[in-house]
């Protein structure tokens, strides 16, 4: 279910569209070596958003990111302008982080 945050005037359900929209992004470029596209997790505090990739049963660990960055950045992504690179990189590391948890566990089974 998506919570909306009415002092920012964003959802959780926008972060994870964004989100998204830089997977698809990296997979046109560099392809995933895992089944499926991750599952996005949004979590939150009273300072931060953070930002977790699962597929299967692995995943990543948190990526945080301010209110103040997450709602710039949503400002940008619905006026449809190029995303942010920075972002875009934290978000390949994720994806990074997942393929390389999903490798561990092939090499394990």
């Amino acid at each position: 279910m998506s919570t909306y945050f009415s002092h920012l005037g964003i959802s959780s359900c926008e972060i994870g569209g964004f989100v998204a929209e830089s997977l698809l992004h990296d997979l046109r470029v560099n392809n995933f070596t895992f089944t499926n596209f991750p599952e996005v997790i949004t979590e939150w505090d009273e300072n931060n958003f953070f930002i977790k990739l699962r597929v299967h049963d692995h995943t990543t660990e948190p990526e945080p990111f301010t209110y103040e960055e997450i709602k710039a950045l949503l400002k940008t992504f619905k006026a449809k302008k190029p995303f942010d690179k920075s972002f875009f990189n934290k978000i390949q590391k994720l994806a990074v982080q997942l393929e390389s948890l999903i490798g561990k566990s092939r090499d394990n089974a």
